[in-house]
């Protein structure tokens, strides 16, 4: 007779098949823990109903919708380890779409996407409004080519149709700027002041045809005739008062600025003139 807890007890076949028998349910169950863990998520990621199948876009007046349409398809196209597709509306990737949008059309100041149901896309943009405009030839100071539209940033987002007339402030650089698109004209806060200034010689009826930004000076192309001359760092605002104090004092009239070479504000509280 055997006794209960002897070793000859413990190593039993009976024990031991049981024992076999608890270890292999235990690995039944934690096969169908994983397949409810993962294969359940899978189906549900897959499921129809949570497809997007539309995009609707709001704010372009000027982006082509199909241009956006199809940045939106691309980036929501294909599967994540082949099985989950990226139209999920539980996984789209909102930036890949914001920042993909943004790369490709550079018109456009922002986008935002977001889901207006599990089946629909909502894609929202606001476009860079034509400010000022940047041309890569001015050999013809009053009828510069090769332009593109400067948003208030100083941010070239497009190529522009030809103006004549004065319709927009002109800026240019030297050497041009190969390629000027997605390009700053200068820093933002930069290009403003610059901006201002140049509209500032307007209100002086020094009205610039072209500003043209070179190392570390700038040429101001009247078009009463001369050119104005200034240094990269110089305070604008004071340079705007020096001139307009030169032009009070030497009581200069149109006729007298046209017949000038140059007016040379390099020097600071100094305005030189040929």
């Amino acid at each position: 007779m055997k006794l209960v807890g002897s070793r000859e007890a413990v190593r039993s076949p009976e024990l031991h098949k049981k024992k076999e028998r608890v270890k292999k349910a235990r690995y039944a169950l934690y096969a169908i823990l994983i397949a409810i863990f993962i294969v359940g998520p899978v189906f549900t990621l897959r499921s129809k109903s949570l497809q997007i199948r539309s995009v609707s876009l709001e704010g372009n007046q000027v982006t082509k919708e199909d241009d956006i349409r199809r940045i939106v398809t691309e980036s929501l196209d294909g599967k994540y380890l082949w099985i989950i597709p990226k139209s999920s509306s539980l996984l789209f990737q909102r930036s890949t779409i914001e920042r993909g949008l943004l790369a490709a059309l550079p018109r456009l100041a922002s986008a935002d996407a977001s889901l207006s149901d599990t089946k629909t896309l909502r894609v929202a943009v606001t476009e860079r409004t034509p400010y000022a405009l940047y041309c890569s030839d001015i050999s013809n100071a009053e009828n510069p080519a090769e332009c593109f539209f400067l948003d208030e940033t100083g941010y070239i987002f497009s190529e522009a149709p030809d103006f004549s007339g004065g319709v927009y402030m002109v800026y240019a650089a030297d050497p041009p700027f190969d390629p000027p698109l997605r390009r700053r004209f200068l820093p933002d806060q930069s290009f403003k002041n610059l901006d201002k200034f140049a509209r500032d010689l307007v209100k002086l009826r020094l009205e610039p045809l072209v500003v043209v930004r070179k190392h570390d000076e700038y040429d101001a192309l009247l078009r009463s005739g001369p050119v104005l001359k200034w240094k990269s760092g110089q305070d604008l605002e004071h340079l705007a008062l020096d001139l307009e104090a030169f032009l009070n004092e030497s009581k200069m009239k149109a006729g007298d600025i046209s017949k000038l070479q140059y007016l040379d504000l390099r020097f600071d509280n100094k305005v030189f003139y040929r």
